[in-house]
């Protein structure tokens, strides 16, 4: 799209902002813009990125050149002087954020899926602000792909659900999903002086994981049914559950149908491909102390497991 004097002038005011790393401004000049401003922005701020990533200096070119400083300039007072500018690393670390929030704002789905925001922890007031603003519909997606990100979700527990509670995103369908919810719900930081909240009394008050994360939990791998390593930790408060006690607890007080739960522990090793996955679902299954009529009710199921491959879910069908 062909810039104008006034996308110009706006593009030089956002890149002072990420050059200078004004969040806050950057987020307010953002706010106001209809998406065919945004578009016609696009590509100055997705090339301002690019710079930013690779750790150059952001720089703006005023009309009268009077705000713009000479790379040459930069690159010899580093060389005279290595040690002046010690925070440089940092900033530049910045200034990639900022430069993100700018591409986020007004940049294509393509584009944006490239953006890795690090430290969503400090920045996510300002990734809602964005989204809040925009509403783009490309904004579902983007949240699958922050949430399945290979080494580690983009996206924190608590942006996610303020991007669904607000309609936003919709309920993502993403196996990320399903992994930061097990690792997010029932945090305990002894020294952080937070009041622990049991998983069980989380999900209640989230229905919507209720009724369609949870169970996921039984089709996709995640540490829900190994052992939890915080339970030999001292001073574990007295109400404290891990994943398997809260299910449990779900499916006592009838919050989750037993019934699909037994169920679906056993259909997980088909779905599963860790073998040690496998084999919690099913130490699972036996902590839910089925009845004899329950176990009678899923004999075809107890014959099917005698073909699995893992050793392990053979023999906890035979013991039943």
């Amino acid at each position: 799209m062909a810039t104008t004097p006034a996308s110009s002038a706006l593009l030089r005011n956002i890149t002072r902002r990420v050059r200078d790393n004004d969040i806050n401004g950057l987020t307010d000049a953002l706010s106001p813009l209809d998406e065919p401003a945004r578009r016609a922005l696009a590509d100055g701020e997705y090339a301002m990125y690019r710079a930013a990533a690779r750790g150059e200096p952001i720089t703006v070119s005023d009309d009268d050149g009077s705000d713009a400083r000479n790379l040459t300039d930069r690159v010899r007072d580093a060389l005279v002087n290595p040690l002046a500018n010690s925070n440089d690393i940092t900033a530049n670390l910045g200034r990639e954020g900022i430069a993100g929030l700018a591409v986020l704002g007004c940049c294509r789905l393509d584009r944006v899926r490239r953006i890795r925001f690090y430290d969503t922890h400090r920045g996510a007031e300002h990734i809602l602000r964005v989204l809040r603003d925009r509403r783009p519909d490309w904004a579902s997606t983007w949240l699958d792909h922050c949430l399945d990100a290979r080494d580690f979700p983009l996206i924190d527990w608590r942006t996610a659900r303020t991007l669904i509670a607000e309609g936003i995103c919709a309920a993502p369908t993403s196996a990320g999903y399903v992994r930061l919810m097990v690792t997010s719900l029932g945090q305990w930081w002894p020294h952080s002086g937070t009041p622990y909240v049991p998983i069980s009394d989380e999900l209640r008050a989230n229905a919507d994981l209720i009724e369609h994360a949870l169970w996921r939990l039984f089709e996709v791998e995640t540490q829900a049914f190994v052992m939890d390593w915080r339970e030999r930790a001292p001073n574990l408060p007295d109400n404290y559950e891990n994943w398997q006690d809260a299910l449990r607890l779900l499916a006592r007080d009838g919050t989750m149908d037993r019934t699909r739960m037994l169920d679906a522990a056993l259909d997980a090793p088909w779905k599963f491909e860790n073998s040690n996955a496998q084999s919690s679902v099913c130490r699972f299954f036996t902590t839910l102390a089925p009845t004899e009529e329950e176990l009678g009710a899923r004999g075809e199921r107890m014959l099917e497991l005698l073909r699995h491959r893992n050793s392990a879910v053979v023999g906890f069908a035979l013991d039943q």
